[in-house]
């Protein structure tokens, strides 16, 4: 149970969520993950649960230098998306 964040004067919801995250290392720099994670805000009302499944391949060019790939398909009550994303992380 925890409070509407956006909304403190709507009392307390019974919220539902959790995640699953499974790795493999593929090599010594390239990771591929597998993750499911789900989010009910409002158990009581139905048809509100955003799922979301996910691959991510993570290869580290160098030390100092990261590149994220991760395909993402989200399912939420009326809508199906797909969401591609590249990241690239820099150490300093």
């Amino acid at each position: 149970r925890g409070p509407i964040l956006s909304d403190p004067s709507a009392g307390v919801n019974d919220l539902l969520g959790w995640v699953g995250l499974l790795g493999y290392h593929l090599s010594n720099r390239t990771r591929v993950f597998g993750k499911f994670d789900a989010f009910d805000p409002n158990r009581d009302a139905p048809a509100d649960r955003i799922e979301t499944w996910a691959v991510i391949l993570v290869h580290d060019l160098d030390s100092a230098v990261r590149l994220r790939l991760a395909h993402e398909w989200v399912r939420a009550a009326q809508t199906r998306n797909n969401l591609l994303t590249a990241e690239l992380q820099l150490r300093y």
